[in-house]
């Protein structure tokens, strides 16, 4: 089964938090730490939808752009 993941639709978003003990220590390493981390996906507004969209279709503009250019120097045109 293929599934469709629309790259634009989603945004990932990272959150980290300190511990109190970390936050006086940084850097020391302590058994009790709570500290922790998560990633996750939430779904993009309309305006970062499109300001993500046109982004990524602009780079594979100018990828394709490229490639044909090699390509009509291999054929000399």
């Amino acid at each position: 089964m293929l599934i469709h993941h629309d790259p634009d639709r989603y945004i990932t978003e990272a959150k980290q938090t300190t511990c109190d003990y970390h936050k006086a220590h940084p850097g020391k390493p302590w058994a009790g730490c709570t500290c922790s981390g998560s990633m996750g996906l939430r779904e993009a507004t309309p305006e970062e939808y499109r300001a993500r969209r046109q982004r990524r279709l602009a780079t594979r503009r100018a990828e394709l752009k490229d490639e044909l250019s090699r390509i009509d120097a291999e054929f000399g045109t």
